[in-house]
């Protein structure tokens, strides 16, 4: 009497085999590599060591692309939080800081001033100055710099741990780095300028973004 075949473990041992076969070249491959790395590293010449080199830096540069994925989500997270929280802080109220000075604005935030036969856009906020004006501080904080910027006459600097706000077109300074300052304190005198007008600069940065000044200072209206 003839036995049974069991088909079953026929193609079960079938596939065992297959799954060894694809085991063993695999490890074969991946022992060759290693050989073949070994063998190159002995000989120790520019030439291989330059390949070496090229192979770390083709590994270092697939976990870079993670790095960055995450640099890029924490850079953008960073960026939501800072505008939520710049909201909250300073435009919940609906309140805007007083003017420094009495004058209008004279130029706007990000309008296209012509400078040396180049075109920038304006990083601040210049008001035009009713008569001689003495600029006082909208914040309270602490005289980080105060310089002079060749023929536009003296910056001042005062920042707190939210925001920074810069005073240009002055002709003296009144304050000098590290004092103390609190809002309405005159930090200065405006000077006159070639058109015989008296000209204030402001710059705004919260958190080290620069911002438009009218946002949040209660300036007339320009002229």
């Amino acid at each position: 009497m003839k036995k049974r075949i069991d088909s079953h473990a026929i193609i079960n041992k079938a596939n065992f085999f297959k799954v060894l076969r694809r085991f063993l070249y695999k490890s074969i491959v991946v022992l060759a590599i290693i050989l073949v790395l070994t063998i190159i590293k002995k000989i120790n010449l520019v030439s291989t060591n330059n390949f070496l080199k090229g192979v770390r830096n083709n590994i270092v540069y697939e976990f870079d692309i993670v790095k960055d994925g995450k640099k890029i989500y924490n850079g953008l997270k960073s960026l939501i939080d800072l505008s939520v929280e710049t909201v909250a802080v300073y435009r919940g109220t609906n309140e805007k800081y007083d003017p420094p000075v009495a004058g209008t604005v004279y130029r706007r935030y990000d309008s296209i001033l012509l400078i040396d036969g180049e075109k920038v856009r304006n990083s601040g906020t210049d008001i035009k100055v009713i008569n001689e004006g003495e600029p006082k501080s909208i914040i309270n904080g602490i005289v980080s710099k105060v310089y002079q910027n060749d023929n536009k006459g003296y910056y001042i600097k005062i920042k707190n741990e939210e925001i920074e706000v810069t005073y240009g077109y002055l002709s003296t300074s009144y304050v000098k780095e590290g004092d103390n300052i609190k809002v309405g304190q005159v930090i200065g005198k405006t000077g006159t300028s070639k058109d015989g007008n008296n000209y204030l600069r402001i710059e705004l940065s919260v958190r080290g973004n620069k911002v438009d000044p009218e946002d949040y200072i209660n300036f007339p209206k320009g002229i």
